[in-house]
């Protein structure tokens, strides 16, 4: 007898858009599931700035100890590993977070100060608009950020001194409306140990609040106080950094 014809196969659905946000917000389950599996007893850092003021490239010279010239921006996030040996030979292991500059990745990079003890805050020295966008940056880590977070505030490619454009006071003073712990001056590029410095005072600032029982990874409640520095750090540098007849940068 004559078979039946066989039953038509569906085809294949076509894989749906989830278009550029469902993309983000997919890679940030994934990025939190490989983060959290591996994030041990590290501190959680985040650093954040504008798109282009450097921060990858901070990121890079302080831990693997090199500068790219042409850097890729960061879409979404990104993570590194260090370790950074405190006073008394204490040791505190770092998960610092890079996220993207670009608006359009704001609204998804803003999940990512969750439990983030640190923050540290970039702009470009040859930029003033860089630094005016600390503002809108600060108002994101009053919302989304941990109350008792500390923050640094760090201005990048200062080894560009004759394109320089914001000058020490300019900085300090956004350090303290930010209610920032320290300003810092540093260049990913020609770095002078400026960057292993920032790093270690911000692992020492948590350190000691965690003693006080400050921070949340220390189990304490916060202290950070919007408008008031609390100290300015050992980076606001002296001397030859002040080049006579160009900005104080």
């Amino acid at each position: 007898p004559d078979l039946p014809n066989p039953k038509p196969q569906t085809p294949n659905p076509k894989p749906h858009d989830l278009g550029l946000t469902g993309r983000l917000k997919l890679y940030k389950l994934n990025m939190e599931d490989s983060i959290n599996t591996d994030l041990g007893n590290s501190t959680k850092i985040v650093i954040l700035g504008a798109s282009g003021v450097g921060k990858t490239s901070i990121l890079n010279r302080y831990v693997k100890k090199q500068f790219v010239d042409i850097v890729s921006s960061t879409i979404g996030v990104d993570f590194m590993k260090a370790e950074v040996e405190l006073e008394g030979g204490v040791k505190r292991k770092f998960t610092i977070w890079d996220t993207a500059g670009s608006e359009r990745f704001r609204g998804v990079a803003s999940s990512y100060f969750k439990g983030a003890v640190g923050i540290v805050v970039v702009f470009d020295l040859t930029d003033p608009d860089s630094l005016e966008k600390c503002d809108l940056i600060n108002d994101e880590i009053r919302n989304f950020g941990e109350s008792d977070a500390i923050l640094v505030l760090a201005g990048n490619k200062s080894d560009r001194v004759k394109e320089c454009k914001v000058n020490d006071e300019e900085a300090e003073s956004k350090s303290k409306k930010m209610g920032a712990k320290a300003y810092f001056k540093v260049s990913a590029k020609e770095d002078e140990g400026q960057i292993d410095n920032m790093f270690k005072e911000l692992a020492q600032f948590i350190e000691n609040q965690e003693k006080v029982g400050g921070t949340k990874s220390g189990k304490g409640g916060g202290n950070r106080n919007d408008g008031e520095v609390l100290d300015q750090g050992s980076q606001n540098q002296e001397g030859d950094d002040k080049k006579d007849g160009g900005c104080k940068c």
